[in-house]
């Protein structure tokens, strides 16, 4: 029921989408066109000799694991981001000027999350910007509109409000702002409408137009003149080109927490796409996606396409699920835009998991009609063989029960596999350790002997305290670190660690020094699980350990048994 209600809204807004002008040929939008698309993709991907498909594959499933813990976190990052739209709805602005500012926040909040509030919003600062006459205001108010309604795919709305801005009567630089607007609109509209396909590309045309009088108006460095290159060369399929001005804006804004950045990154895994490099495409996109799911964003490009690279990498299963998500997104962000580009591999991909489905009911099917018969032969003949069958079921359940302890027991067996690997590597590491430390301590209680039984001999009395004293700090001196061992064991345990924490709970390790908290725990996950052995090995009292425990697992992302089963799953990866 839930796939027939997508589909319905899906063939609801792409006949919406006739309401705009579209070539006579073949638009992208079409289903056709878009498995097309992803099976050429798919297609090159299969091109690769088996080793090299199989670690692209290994890599991009590695990477849509991780991605997959960042999902089950939105919950958390949707309400941080409802508490940051909160605190600006509830600031007050004296001033227009203050007012119309604050409206643009808010904007900028809104139209990554939801296309209703953003409209709202930027229509309430038009109106406001229009009773007051400020040819500015009004600018920017008509822009942020423009802006809005690209992220909807209402391009003939969007290129209303940009052609209503007065440019004699406005500076400069909003000028720019108006240029670069239209130019990204004409940039989503030429995709939208798959206009690159026909043989008079109006698109290309305009973006072609609007470059110059904008790069006129811009710095010859400015970071918006390499974001327009960088979206010309990657309509043009100038891969190489695009990918190196990406760099560029990449290395120019790496703020994780600017949109900019984020969306720089998403640029960079579509050029990496079209290049072909799926590995690497992947990895630029996961993480666009997961800073902007950290920004409890719904409208994010680049799920869809983490979606299609996991079905290329043969995980139908985990594509459905993210596909799914991404059309949830849409639809929940309410753009007609987004919504009919998840719907290019929404069908493709969940019909491919149908039919995976629909086989192995297939297979059970048979297996049914199979066993029906035999019931059958088996009731024929029931009068002959009633006791026989008694016996047979017997020992059917008998075999199933085995099969059953069979697979616990490999199971089981593979879960101790896995503790001996590790417990290998430690004991391995810890013998390493203790027979160099024994080597050092016997030369130094040697040379200690050596010396004391001098002194002696030519009656030195006063000189053995500062023997002593001599020898302690040298046994001090090659005494190993704990914070040494832990971090052999686990390069990156702190990393790791915090993953598990909330973001303003999580600990850094400056100088190879674990902090108090995460060596405890670091501890704990190379077997001292005991808090008695922990005081004893950290010289601290009992309680103390038991406090500093109760207080990071009160700021864990999860409850008490998941944070230590997530703890028990970071690998052992001792570095001798």
């Amino acid at each position: 029921m839930k796939y027939i209600q997508r589909l319905i809204i899906i063939v609801a807004f792409i006949a919406l989408s006739f309401r705009f002008p579209c070539p006579a040929k073949e638009s992208g939008t079409s289903g056709a066109a878009a498995e097309i698309y992803i099976k050429g993709f798919k297609e090159s991907f299969l091109s690769q000799s088996p080793s090299r498909q199989k670690a692209i594959a290994a890599d991009i499933m590695e990477l849509g694991r991780k991605f997959e813990a960042i999902i089950d976190s939105a919950e958390f990052y949707i309400g941080q981001r409802d508490r940051r739209v909160a605190t600006l709805r509830n600031r007050t602005a004296g001033s227009p000027a203050e007012k119309h500012a604050l409206n643009r926040a808010l904007i900028d909040e809104y139209i990554h999350f939801s296309f209703d509030s953003a409209f709202a919003a930027g229509k309430r600062n038009l109106d406001s910007a229009l009773n007051l006459k400020d040819a500015n205001m009004i600018a920017e108010s008509r822009i942020d509109l423009a802006r809005v309604f690209i992220q909807g795919g209402y391009f003939r709305e969007a290129a209303q409000q940009l052609e209503s801005i007065d440019h004699e009567a406005i500076d400069p630089k909003i000028r720019a702002e108006a240029l670069l607007a239209q130019f990204f609109m004409e940039f989503e509209n030429g995709f939208f409408f798959a206009w690159n396909r026909q043989d008079h590309d109006v698109a290309e045309e305009r973006m072609k137009a609007l470059y110059p009088q904008i790069i006129g108006l811009l710095p010859d460095d400015a970071y918006e003149t390499y974001q327009i290159k960088t979206k010309m060369a990657f309509y043009k399929h100038q891969y190489v080109d695009a990918t190196g001005y990406c760099d560029i804006l990449l290395l120019k804004n790496s703020d994780p927490g600017n949109w900019d950045y984020i969306n720089a990154l998403g640029d960079m895994g579509f050029n990496k796409l079209g290049a072909h490099n799926y590995v690497a495409a992947m990895d630029y996109m996961v993480k666009s996606a997961t800073l902007a799911l950290r920004k409890g964003a719904l409208n994010i490009p680049a799920l869809r396409k983490i979606a299609e690279l996991t079905y290329i990498a043969g995980n139908t299963e985990l594509a459905s699920r993210l596909i799914n998500l991404s059309m949830d997104y849409a639809m929940a962000y309410n753009s007609k835009y987004r919504i009919i580009e998840s719907a290019k591999g929404y069908p493709m991909i969940n019909r491919q998991l149908q039919e995976q489905i629909e086989h192995k009911n297939n297979t059970i099917s048979v297996a049914a009609i199979i066993m029906a018969a035999m019931v059958i032969m088996l009731a024929a003949s029931l009068w002959y063989s009633r006791k026989q069958h008694k016996k047979v079921k017997q020992q059917a359940d008998m075999i199933s029960r085995f099969n059953q302890t069979l697979m616990e027991r490999n199971q089981e067996i593979e879960s101790t596999n896995h503790k001996l690997s590790e417990i290998h590597a430690v004991t391995g590491f810890l013998t390493s350790k203790m027979m160099n430390g024994t080597s050092i301590c016997r030369e130094l209680v040697g040379k200690l002997h050596k010396d004391v039984s001098l002194k002696i001999k030519v009656r030195q009395y006063d000189n053995l305290p500062d023997l002593i004293d001599t020898f302690q700090k040298e046994m001090k001196l090659h005494q190993v670190d704990i914070d040494e061992i832990l971090l052999a064991f686990f390069p990156n345990f702190v990393e790791q660690f915090n993953q598990l924490l909330r973001e303003d709970s999580r600990f850094r390790c400056d100088n190879g020094v674990l902090p108090t908290e995460v060596r405890i725990f670091a501890l704990w996950r190379i077997g001292l699980k005991k808090n008695e052995s922990i005081a004893r090995c950290m010289d601290y009292q009992l309680n103390t350990i038991k406090s500093y425990k109760t207080r990071v697992i009160n700021s864990s992302l999860y409850e008490k048994d998941e944070f230590y089963d997530r703890l028990m799953q970071i690998k052992v990866n001792v570095k001798v």
